[in-house]
């Protein structure tokens, strides 16, 4: 019993010295007689079980022991292990030396060069020898071995702390809630024993700060986490701001967890200060895409106070912002420091970082005076997006759709508002609450009145508005005097400004907005580049009431005083009128001018608008100042255009033309502007009551006498002509009348030796020295060239018949005359004698097209001229070629010409000099060439009639239509027999083809029921009939309730003509739709020029025509075998044959290129039958039949196709063969489509 406790005894021994760690499994067993002994050391230096502090920078570790163990056979060196923090093993890092009672581990090493491992700092290191692994030479082996020791650390800490959150001494600048000690490895304590074990005091920094905050043991769960033992604040606290914190650990509180309870803690002392002055900030520390006109913001737990802006700073690396000071500044209740950055002097960059430091003592608590700020640093980084925001558009309306600066495209009514529509989304800028509204947007009104007035219901309005000549639009820079007020801006839709004006904009007016670009910036904080200027106009108000002038005569006005830039024309209007909005030029087109010598203007230095309340209605005087005083006794004009002024609705007001006469001044000048007439014939004189108008200025009734001296012409160096006071009458101060009624002033003036130019002079009662202007002079002429009144055939584009050009029975043969009227005022016009026929001879009548043939007769004229006696000769032609007429004061030249053909364009050219004006003293020549052309009468012709049968009991207001040419549009009749149309118009078919619309008789004219020729006259000489083209049928015969008229009835069957258009249709007796073979003509049946034709049958399966020949002008068709379809819809058979209606042949011609189409279409269709075969024969026109084709439009295939055919030139026919119905043509040349 005895030796088992000595063994248990030394058992506990061995076991305090080399205890067993939990993860290690062998088992210490050694015999009672075991001495194996194991000793440790590094470098040399024997260390202790669960030592600290050793140096992890030493090269060896030796285990020394009883030297009489050795290597246990079949086991390894390598079974020693070396393990840090009972994770890592490094035993790799050592070369291992076994020698008797020692093992050395040798840190390995490389020659000449730092030795590549080292032990780690503060860690925990184990040393572990596995059981059995020597023994000695009685057999005995080692008991397993675990030994324990901790490095110090790089700061040459012993202990096993490694490192403390916050850390020793250091200033907390954030809110804490937790303390945390990390150790050499992971960690075990008692808590309990722990907080028995442990102190925490906080000292307030101040005193007098009421601090909340965990701040004692008990304020803290303390646990755990691996290698940290952590003080967490109880729910959710932080550690009391503003104090001095000091925690104190005795030793043996914490154990390393794996050294098998030999490593604990030594007495362990942290104390800190928390110091947290901020709560917040903008941006938050390392933020990116923060704007580039930020502000800044540093939100303090207490107020402070700004002890040195100078040592806060903006960065970007080495380059520093140029902060305003000014803009550095406290929130309202002191705890946010900003910082503005902004435009001025500019923003940040973009994509660029930014380092805001607070030096240490800029700001202290302004209650707690020894709270100071440490260095407060703030990074971040601008965004690299946005941009500044550009102008997209004007409006009216937040949607756009209009542009107000547009005076044609605004729409921006009296109370509406102006919206700026930006390219992107817009926000107010950060700095606009502290700018003046009023400053940073400014509305400005235009033009600038010159004096404003208020109107009855108390409101200020501009009531004078002045424009000077060559200054443009008042006030177009303008100036505060035009201020608007401005009661809102607003931003909507994201990316719009809304300006509201304060009051009313006045309609069709022009404004100007300014904005302060820093009022908006985009959502990165650009502001627009520049700030926002620009014009814009309102819209007219509603309404189109036109303004009137007042007061303004027609007519001109006399005794007028002499306007002055100081005494103005005045004009007023009914109502309010500006200037024509937008047009700079309207004030040059108020003409001001002499009114007799109009490129003589007058300056008008400045125009005044008047604006005043009448009754309640605005009204408008306008005021024209002249830049100088008006001549005394001068006409003058004042001409305003009708672009000039409109009211606020837009509406113009109309042009004014206004003549006036400045009042007459006795003691001052007058002069003559001109004379009218300015010139006069011989021939005005001598029939009498020739005058003329002396034009002038401050004339007075004092005249005396007017002179004319000839200076030039046949007169030259006569006598002058005396007009005395009774021929002279004073019209007004402006002019005179003179008249040329003596008869011996008409004596000299009235014949050619008199005319030339002439010298006036008028003389004043009293005054010496005539009135007289070297610039105007009366010219009279001599009575020169016979003057053309008229010809016939006139040149005036009517037709004219041929046989009435003043025919004329001359020795049993029927001659023919052109006929020229000439003036004849004095008798004194003469035919040539010697020359004149020979002329006429020689002049030329040539039809249109040709220059050979001429139609004068000149058979006759060369009768006359033969003649010997000359009195006969003359005779003839007093009696037939120059005839005189002095009651209408006119001669007759007649030119005889040849019979001529009708529907033909003639031009006439009659020789010159043929007659001439004579008589004893005269000067003259003979006439002109004298040319121009005439059309004689076209014969019409129809080539269709619409609606060829009615019912006797038509309706007369319902046309017949003719198709045709050749009417006469000025005096066309159509006949029926002998009835006369009521009424005849003519128009244009759709094709553009000349028409006649036909209505026919009625009341007792009234057509009978029978067969009419149409008989259409363009007059007596010019006519076309069409016989039978008519048929009234009775009224029993008809069938009014269709639409058709009955117009043959026979064993064959009806014939059904349509009301509404050319379209009639046999329906075929029962009787004769089974035939070998049955022939129609359709022409008798239904008459030649109807268009569409149809036969109706009721057809059966056991019914067949073999050959059923349809006969007409137009074409001749055979179908064989004529049957109904066995696939048919119906038993009605409709046979569709004849011409295709234009509408349709116009379509259809489009596919076959224009003009090469050498027949009617022709029409073989309609539904319900079969045939084996179809011949047509088509006549062709205009063409020789060579190069030709014969062509079928299939209707269902929408398409043309050749068919086979053979040419029958002297007929002039086409035959043509083919097994499928259509529509057919004769074609020449050309491909289809």
């Amino acid at each position: 019993m005895y030796r088992l406790k000595t063994i248990m005894a030394l058992l506990m021994a061995a076991s305090l010295i080399f205890p067993i760690t939990p993860w290690k499994m062998d088992r210490a067993r050694a015999d009672v007689s075991n001495n194996f002994n194991p000793k440790i050391y590094v470098d040399g230096t024997e260390i202790s079980q669960g030592q600290k502090g050793v140096d992890y920078g030493a090269g060896s570790i030796s285990i020394e022991y009883d030297s009489s163990f050795v290597l246990n056979g079949g086991r390894s060196i390598g079974e020693i292990k070396i393990f840090a923090n009972g994770r890592y093993d490094e035993t790799n890092k050592f070369d291992v030396l076994l020698s008797p009672g020692r093992i050395t581990f040798n840190l390995k090493q490389i020659p000449g060069q730092p030795a590549p491992v080292r032990l780690r700092p503060i860690s925990l290191y184990s040393i572990y020898i596995p059981y059995g692994l020597f023994k000695n030479s009685s057999g005995v082996t080692n008991p397993a071995v675990n030994f324990y020791f901790v490095t110090k650390g790089e700061q040459n800490q012993t202990d096993i702390l490694i490192t403390t959150i916050p850390a020793k001494g250091a200033k907390v600048y954030q809110d804490l809630s937790a303390v945390i000690l990390e150790f050499a490895d992971d960690i075990s304590i008692d808590p309990q024993d722990l907080r028995n074990r442990m102190s925490i005091t906080a000292v307030p920094l101040d005193p007098s700060m009421v601090l909340t905050g965990a701040s004692s043991v008990n304020d803290f769960d303390i646990y755990a986490e691996n290698s940290k033992l952590v003080l967490k604040a109880r729910n959710g606290a932080a550690l009391k701001n503003f104090s001095k914190f000091t925690i104190a650990i005795q030793s043996g509180a914490v154990q390393l967890k794996n050294s098998g309870g030999t490593v604990y803690n030594g007495g362990i002392t942290l104390d800190f200060t928390t110091y947290n002055m901020l709560s917040s900030t903008y941006p938050s520390d390392g933020q990116e895409g923060v704007e580039v006109e930020p502000t800044i913001k540093f939100t303090f737990r207490y107020p402070v106070e700004i002890l040195n802006r100078d040592n806060i700073t903006v960065n970007s690396g080495e380059e520093q912002y140029a902060l305003d000071k000014s803009k550095i500044y406290l929130s309202s209740e002191g705890k946010t420091l900003n910082i503005d950055i902004n435009d001025d002097p500019n923003p940040l960059r973009r994509s660029t970082p930014y380092t805001v430091r607070l030096g240490a003592g800029c700001v202290r608590f302004r209650d707690y005076n020894n709270i100071t700020n440490d260095d407060m640093v703030l990074n971040f980084t601008t965004s690299g997006e946005g941009q500044r925001p550009e102008i997209s558009g004007f409006s009216s309306s937040p949607y756009g759709g209009d542009d107000i600066t547009s005076l044609s495209g605004t729409r921006l009514s009296g109370d509406g508002s102006i919206y700026i529509r930006f390219d992107r989304n817009i926000k107010w800028d950060r700095e606009k609450d502290k700018l003046n509204l009023q400053d940073m947007v400014k509305l400005y009104k235009i033009p600038k009145p010159l004096e404003t007035a208020y109107d009855p219901s108390g409101r200020l309005y501009d009531s004078v508005v002045e424009y000077v000549y060559g200054q443009g639009i008042p006030g177009v820079n303008p100036d505060e005097s035009q201020r608007v007020p401005v009661s809102r801006i607003n931003i909507v839709n994201g990316n719009t400004l809304e300006v509201k004006p304060g009051f009313s904009l006045m309609n069709i007016n022009r404004y100007r907005l300014f904005i302060d670009k820093r009022i908006v910036e985009d959502s990165y904080g650009y502001n627009p580049e520049k700030d926002i200027i620009f014009y814009f106009w309102t819209a007219p108000a509603a309404g189109s009431s036109a303004v009137h002038w007042v007061g303004i005569s027609s007519s001109r006005v006399y005794g007028v005083p002499a306007y002055s830039d100081s005494n103005p024309i005045v004009l007023n209007t009914d109502g309010e009128v500006i200037f024509k909005a937008g047009d700079t030029a309207a004030f040059n087109r108020i003409v001001l001018s002499e009114g007799y010598n109009t490129g003589a203007g007058v300056n008008i230095e400045r125009v005044r608008l008047e604006y005043y309340f009448e009754n309640g209605v605005k009204k408008t005087r306008i005021k024209i100042f002249p830049e100088h005083q008006l001549q005394w006794g001068k006409l003058y004009k004042l001409s305003i255009g009708e672009d000039v002024f409109e009211s606020r609705q837009g509406v113009f007001l109309s042009a004014m033309n206004m003549e006036f006469v400045v009042q007459g001044n006795a003691a001052e000048s007058r002069g003559i502007y001109s004379i009218s007439p300015s010139s006069l014939n011989v021939l005005d004189i001598y029939n009498g009551g020739a005058s003329f108008t002396i034009r002038g200025y401050n004339f007075t009734e004092d005249v005396e006498k007017v002179e004319l001296l000839p200076v030039a012409g046949n007169a030259a160096g006569g006598p002058a002509s005396t007009i005395g006071k009774q021929d002279l009458e004073f019209e007004n101060v402006t002019e005179i009348t003179v008249k040329l009624r003596d008869s011996g002033v008409v004596n000299s003036l009235g014949r050619d030796s008199g005319s030339g130019t002439y010298a006036v002079r008028l003389y004043f009662t009293g005054e010496n020295n005539p009135v007289e202007n070297d610039g105007v002079r009366l010219e009279i002429s001599p009575r020169g060239k016979p003057v053309v009144k008229s010809t016939y055939p006139g040149d005036d584009g009517a037709w004219y018949n041929e046989k009435e050009l003043s025919p004329r029975y001359i020795n049993g043969v029927e001659r023919f005359f052109l006929k020229v009227t000439f003036s004849d005022v004095d008798g004194s016009l003469a035919f040539d004698e010697t020359g004149g026929l020979d002329l006429l001879r020689t002049s030329t009548l040539y039809s249109q097209g040709q220059n050979e043939i001429s139609m004068i007769d000149t058979e006759f004229l060369n009768y006359i001229y033969n003649i010997q006696d000359e009195t006969l000769k003359k005779s003839y032609i007093s009696n037939y070629i120059f005839v005189k007429n002095s009651s209408t004061k006119e001669a007759y030249l007649y030119i005889p010409v040849k019979p001529l053909k009708s529907q033909t364009t003639y031009t006439v050219m009659i020789n010159a000099g043929i007659v001439y004006y004579g008589g004893q003293d005269e000067i003259s020549s003979g006439n002109d060439v004298i040319t121009w052309s005439f059309t004689t009468m076209a014969v019409p012709v129809v080539t269709g009639v619409e609606s060829g049968s009615v019912a006797e009991n038509y309706d007369e207001d319902v046309p017949i239509i003719l198709k045709g040419n050749y009417f006469n549009d000025s005096d066309v009749k159509v006949y029926f027999n002998d009835i006369k149309a009521r009424k005849v118009k003519t128009d244009t078919a759709e094709d553009g083809s000349p028409v006649l619309k036909v209505y026919l008789p009625s009341g007792s004219d009234r057509l009978e029921p029978g067969i009419y020729t149409v008989k259409i006259v363009n007059d007596d000489d010019h006519e076309y009939q069409i016989y039978g083209a008519l048929s009234v049928v009775k009224e029993g015969r008809s069938k009014p309730q269709e639409d058709y008229v009955l117009k043959y009835e026979g064993r064959l069957g009806d014939v059904r003509g349509s009301f509404e258009k050319s379209e009639d249709t046999l329906m075929l007796d029962r009787d004769y739709t089974d035939k070998s073979h049955l022939e129609l003509d359709l022409d008798e049946l239904m008459g030649p020029d109807v268009l569409v034709r149809k036969i109706r049958f009721r057809g059966s399966e056991k019914d067949k025509i073999e050959i059923l020949d349809i006969l007409s002008k137009w074409a001749d068709i055979s179908l064989y075998n004529v049957t109904l379809d066995p696939l048919a819809k119906s038993r009605d058979v409709e046979i569709i044959l004849g011409r295709v209606e234009p509408s349709i042949s116009q379509k259809l011609k489009s596919g076959l290129g224009i003009g090469r189409v050498k027949s009617d279409l022709i029409r073989v269709t309609g539904e319900n039958f079969k045939v084996t075969g179809i011949k047509v024969v088509i006549p062709f026109k205009e063409s020789n039949g060579d190069n030709l084709k014969a062509l079928r439009y299939d209707e269902d295939l929408r398409t043309w196709q050749e068919e086979y055919f053979t040419v029958n030139k002297p007929d002039g026919t086409v035959n043509i063969t083919s097994q499928h119905p259509g529509i057919f043509a004769v074609v020449e040349g050309g491909k289809t489509r």
